[in-house]
């Protein structure tokens, strides 16, 4: 259990670096900490709300280091209560012997999240954006960045908080038409009742089409590469990531396994998979080898069909993308032609297109990766001003859509206003989690033990 009233502390920084921050919080944060500080050049010094004092760390009689300090007065800080960020330099004795003189003062260890969770708890943001802040921290490119600041920022939140308070109004109208049960009064429009329905349905539907692309863009959009044994999909890994990451061989059937890594597009992470040839093999090990294909295929956002134009020709190109097409049922799933060897002088480009390539020599890899880009725009990306990528989230979407379905059909039926009301109440329950209005201990330790210790 969390208890405000306890002091807190832990490195928020990770020790290698020049220095070490240890972030202290709780009520008792700023007289604990100015037991060990003593400031430059003055026996004692006022400290004020985000003015930096300069001073020695002391233990005892002795200086451990010395160390910047920045005090925040409470609520205009992180946790929203006072609050010290200490800057030492990043010797691990140093910070270990520090963090052992203040628990030995009752500023305990924090737990894993502990500081987010003390920001939502007072006030300083609601739930959806405390899982935007370790989103943010795990963000490895742009675009995650980009999508975890719209969340930190209050966008998902703001707009859940409108739906909420869409159906609150005609949820508090229609209570109060139990007042007046013998006058039979109407304050609530059932039409309008029912609009509003409606409207706040299709936010949430659009949410959730969002989903598929916000989950892809932050662990990355998988792209599958696939294609007959010996047509270079290895080398065209190999020439994407600048890198032997793939065996390379002109032996078909080599690559038995995917192999998988990743690329940085314009501020977008690719995650790319070379799979095995696909063909019909009595080889045991090739087989498992490409089920495995099947499989990145399955999971994959967008796929690479790779051609020999040395050897294979345009129908066997498309009865082989036409079987595993429907063998695993992607008929959705968008897919780039791309004819690779055309170094080699019997290499011939079909005359229904595709993208041309020499994996070998780099020929049309830049065409190809904006081809990814642009791909990917087509899949809808940068057309949706809000991604949604927690599946918490998503479940509790898919909740308030279910119930105000039932709201929809008891409308029609012509339920009585109690019990719409209470159809009410139950749609606007999962918003409410959504943002923290109301919650349990275990949603909760879930969430914020998600988090590195100093956050």
């Amino acid at each position: 259990m969390f208890e405000l009233t306890q002091n807190i502390a832990a490195l928020s920084t990770p020790l290698g670096g020049g220095l070490a921050v240890i972030r202290v919080s709780g009520p008792h944060s700023w007289p604990g900490v100015a037991q060990f500080f003593s400031p430059m050049g003055k026996k004692h010094a006022p400290w004020s709300h985000r003015q930096a004092l300069v001073g020695n760390w002391m233990d005892g009689e002795e200086v451990l280091d010395q160390v910047v300090l920045l005090p925040f007065k409470g609520p205009n800080s992180f946790t929203g209560e006072d609050l010290v960020e200490i800057s030492f330099h990043a010797s691990p004795y140093v910070v270990e012997r520090a963090l052992h003189q203040m628990a030995g003062l009752g500023i305990r260890p924090a737990q894993a999240g502990e500081f987010t969770r003390r920001a939502f708890m007072n006030g300083k943001m609601d739930l959806a954006q405390a899982e935007a802040v370790a989103d943010l921290l795990s963000a490895s490119h742009k675009a995650a960045a980009r999508m975890a600041m719209q969340h930190l920022g209050g966008a998902f939140s703001n707009r859940i908080a409108q739906m909420r308070l869409g159906l609150l109004d005609f949820c508090a109208l229609l209570e109060l038409e139990l007042d007046f049960s013998e006058e039979e009064v109407e304050f609530a429009s059932r039409s309008d009742l029912a609009e509003r329905v409606q409207q706040i349905e299709q936010q949430i539907q659009a949410l959730l089409h969002t989903y598929s692309m916000g989950r892809a863009i932050k662990q990355g959009i998988p792209v599958a590469i696939v294609g007959r044994p010996n047509a270079g999909k290895s080398t065209l890994l190999n020439a994407l990531l600048q890198e032997e990451r793939a065996l390379v061989s002109d032996i078909p059937g080599t690559t038995r396994d995917t192999v998988e890594d990743e690329l940085i597009l314009e501020g977008i992470r690719f995650r790319f998979i070379d799979t095995a040839g696909i063909r019909d093999t009595q080889d045991p090990i090739e087989k498992l080898g490409i089920e495995r294909s099947f499989d990145a295929l399955r999971r994959s956002g967008m796929v690479l069909h790779l051609g020999d134009a040395q050897s294979q020709s345009l129908e066997e190109f498309e009865l082989e993308e036409a079987d595993w097409r429907e063998r695993l049922g992607l008929e959705d799933k968008p897919i780039l032609r791309i004819w690779n060897k055309m170094d080699v002088p019997e290499a011939q480009m079909p005359a229904a297109g595709g993208m041309a390539i020499s994996a070998r020599n780099g020929e049309g890899l830049e065409e190809l990766k904006q081809a990814l880009l642009d791909n990917l725009a087509e899949m809808g990306y940068g057309n949706q001003d809000l991604l949604i990528s927690q599946a918490r989230h998503k479940g509790l979407l898919e909740q308030a859509a279910q119930a105000l379905e039932r709201v929809r059909q008891h409308l029609e039926a012509g339920y009585s206003g109690d019990l719409l009301a209470l159809d009410l109440r139950q749609a606007m329950r999962p918003l409410e989690e959504l943002t923290g209005q109301i919650g349990t201990e275990e949603v909760l330790g879930h969430i914020f033990g998600r988090f590195c210790i100093g956050k």
